[in-house]
């Protein structure tokens, strides 16, 4: 299979699970619409929905060339999936956004605690005179 091909099927294939994401997105996007709320998320989400749309369009009517320019392609390729990473969180309910940094922050500090600083008591005198029995050290 070749490059163009390959890059085919790849455009072809995320505009299939995009087009099935923004169909669920839609209705969240319009409900904000309606309701007033979240102004500047929609606007972003919009635009967003749009660029990816662009970028569509553009690396389709690259690849009907003849002789298609492979790196450009490619790096259209690469924003149009970078534009979509920054849709997919734009997109997150505000909950979802508190609690996935929650759980984020809560590991991590888990992880640090436990392995990178840990305190610890002296319970006995075996490293006398330079620990003291009952000291806490970390």
């Amino acid at each position: 299979m070749s490059t163009r091909q390959q890059f085919q099927e790849k455009v072809t294939q995320f505009f299939q699970m995009y087009s099935e994401r923004r169909r669920t997105w839609q209705p969240r996007v319009d409900a904000w619409k309606a309701s007033g709320k979240r102004v500047s998320e929609r606007e972003k989400v919009e635009g967003l929905m749009a660029q990816i749309e662009d970028y569509h369009n553009a690396l389709q009517a690259l690849l009907a060339h003849e002789e298609p320019e492979m790196d450009r392609i490619a790096r259209i390729h690469k924003e149009m999936t970078a534009c979509f990473k920054e849709l997919r969180q734009a997109i997150k309910p505000v909950w979802q956004q508190w609690l996935e940094a929650i759980l984020i922050a809560g590991t991590a500090a888990f992880f640090i605690r436990t392995y990178v600083f840990g305190f610890y008591h002296v319970p006995t005198g075996s490293a006398e005179p330079n620990i003291l029995v009952g000291d806490r050290i970390y």
